[in-house]
């Protein structure tokens, strides 16, 4: 017996008439009859007696059709369960980072306020990793920085800025207005940009001035790039919102040159869930406010 039978049945058993209950379950009054001598032989019972004043319910019938309805109650309170398993689901967001730093793009207080049931982050270490993510639907959403092609991928923009150098607030460089290239020639750098689009970039516009970067150490997280800066050892290229709030002690100097910037959004399928629509609106928001 099927969900759709036992409330047929029901449906027969309140009403004690086949056309009421036939309106009642939006099918025929042919149509309802049939379900129910189906239901009537694979229990092989009668449940229902027909004569010339309507229908009865028979003395095994009204122990029968309690279970039926209990039966389908049951039935309605699993599919409840499972409808809010699945739109827990589609409440479940996942982001997928190109490099680490993108992170600082998704604040924590966004997160917090943002009404979804969980928001979870996985770094990708690579923009074609981050997209596979994506275009696979492994991951909801994934941010990296631009490039010309995403495969069929929407494409939203977050940031677009001039790349920018991070220092000390008392280091020699520190009080122009914008820094070039050459002015970098032999300054103590963090690569924070190792992995990912920038530092190809990066590396190719030291090339075309005739040196490379000075690195120094290997930086791995937000936290430790702060920590290096205050240390007075090393400069880092990268962009503002690497930086929180109430950062005094560390300025942002604008690095000028016509390829290196920090261009940074969105990917995300094109028929994204309602979830990740509003969350995408949300950062977006967050940013352009």
């Amino acid at each position: 017996m099927t969900a759709r039978e036992a409330q047929c049945v029901i449906s027969v058993a309140k009403h004690k008439s086949i056309s009421r209950a036939a309106r009642e379950v939006f099918v025929t009054q042919q149509a309802l009859s049939k379900i129910v001598d189906r239901v009537e032989k694979e229990i092989d019972a009668r449940l229902f007696a027909r004569n010339t004043s309507g229908i009865e319910v028979t003395d095994l019938g009204s122990q029968v059709i309690p279970v039926i309805i209990s039966l389908y109650s049951s039935y309605e309170r699993h599919i409840k369960i499972i409808n809010d398993i699945i739109k827990r689901e589609k409440k479940f967001i996942t982001i997928s980072l190109e490099h680490k730093y993108l992170s600082a793009l998704i604040p924590e207080d966004l997160l917090t306020s943002f009404n979804v049931l969980n928001i979870k982050t996985v770094l990708a270490n690579t923009i074609e990793k981050c997209i596979a993510d994506i275009s696979g639907g492994k991951y909801s959403m994934g941010v990296c920085h631009k490039r010309e092609k995403f495969g069929g991928l929407e494409y939203i923009p977050i940031i677009d800025e001039t790349a920018h150098v991070l220092m000390r607030k008392d280091h020699f460089l520190a009080a122009r207005k914008e820094l070039v290239l050459s002015d970098l020639k032999g300054v103590p750098m963090f690569d924070v940009l190792s992995e990912g689009t920038p530092n190809e970039v990066l590396i190719s516009a030291f090339a075309g001035e005739g040196f490379y970067p000075t690195y120094i150490s290997r930086i791995d997280s937000l936290d430790m790039m702060l920590r290096n800066i205050r240390s007075g050892a090393g400069v880092v290229i990268g962009s503002r919102f690497y930086l929180p709030d109430n950062c005094d002690d560390i300025v942002c100097v604008p690095l000028k040159h016509r390829s290196i910037t920090m261009e940074v959004g969105i990917i995300v399928r094109p028929d994204p869930s309602l979830a990740v629509r509003s969350f995408i609106r949300a950062v977006v928001g967050y940013h352009s406010g």
